[in-house]
């Protein structure tokens, strides 16, 4: 069985930088990870600094098509932040259902904990750094990660009809006015989304497979894949590079997967929607949707 060689590497160009873990793919790409924080300046500079110091013929990152725009983020500009509205609410269900009210709250959250930290970023601007840096020297830039209607898609239907009400209630209630100095420090160095899941994880344990399990396998599948096709197209594998940019709680569970043979079978059924559910469920979830939206308008009014 391939094995990866030691998480930490000793080159020269990345032993000054932070969480970087140096892997070789079994055609001998080199893969230098780097694991961020989402909502870090630091990890935006790592991430140029990475990519300009070591001109990478890929960069690889964390996010899906449904994300692309995110590469386009202005990294030096003052995040931009808009209240998410009820209208906002009730425009995502009509759009995509629960998963993607689900994906405007996530979004909201880690852009109101970025403003009340007080940085002047948009979360996953190392992304967009990465990526435009590695244009300036030719490096293709790979999308990574599952699709993220699928990944909550699938997180929804993990859940029991009363966990998804514990899970819109905590969406909904998330507050970062009672966080102390010390904590908004640690926020900084951490990936505040996959802390987030952890956290939930522990009530709700059937969301760390969907969320940060499968994901980890599906990135580092793709990852892989990534590897193989550069590999065919050189000359010397070993003479090249991929840069992999990932929230840094994604790094052991990648770096793990990484090494272990490609399930095809698995890859395959974790890329897939869950099967519909029965008529029934989707009224009740629809109601408790729309209960879950008043209540947000309400919440929303009270913070003011």
């Amino acid at each position: 069985a391939y094995k990866s060689p030691p998480a930490h590497s000793m080159d020269p160009v990345t032993s000054n930088i932070e969480c970087v873990t140096e892997l070789r793919s079994p055609e001998g790409v080199r893969v230098l990870l780097l694991g961020t924080a989402h909502i870090s300046r630091k990890s935006v500079v790592d991430a140029q600094r990475l990519v300009r110091e070591t001109q990478p013929q890929i960069v690889f990152v964390e996010l899906c098509s449904s994300r692309v725009g995110m590469l386009r983020v202005a990294v030096d500009e003052p995040m931009a932040h808009r209240e998410v509205t009820t209208g906002d609410l009730q425009a995502a269900m009509r759009r995509g259902g629960v998963s993607a009210v689900a994906q405007l709250l996530l979004s909201d959250y880690t852009v109101r904990a970025a403003k009340h930290i007080k940085l002047e970023i948009t979360p996953g601007s190392e992304f967009a750094a990465a990526a435009q840096e590695g244009i300036k020297y030719g490096a293709k830039i790979y999308l990574g990660d599952r699709e993220v209607g699928v990944t909550l898609r699938r997180a929804w239907a993990a859940l029991t009809l009363w966990e998804r009400v514990k899970v819109f209630y905590s969406l909904l209630r998330m507050d970062f006015g009672d966080l102390d100095e010390e904590m908004l420090e640690k926020l900084k160095t951490t990936d505040l989304l996959t802390e987030m899941f952890q956290e939930l994880g522990k009530e709700l344990p059937n969301l760390i497979e969907p969320l940060l399990n499968e994901r980890d396998r599906y990135l580092a599948y793709r990852l892989r894949m990534c590897c193989a096709m550069l590999a065919n197209a050189a000359p010397d594998p070993r003479a090249t590079t991929i840069v992999a940019v990932v929230g840094m709680g994604h790094v052991k569970g990648l770096v793990a997967q990484f090494a272990r043979p490609v399930d095809e079978a698995d890859m395959h059924a974790i890329a897939q929607l869950p099967p519909p559910r029965p008529r029934g469920t989707v009224s009740v979830l629809l109601v408790l949707a729309v209960i879950g939206t008043g209540s947000f308008a309400a919440w929303r009014y009270l913070k003011r």
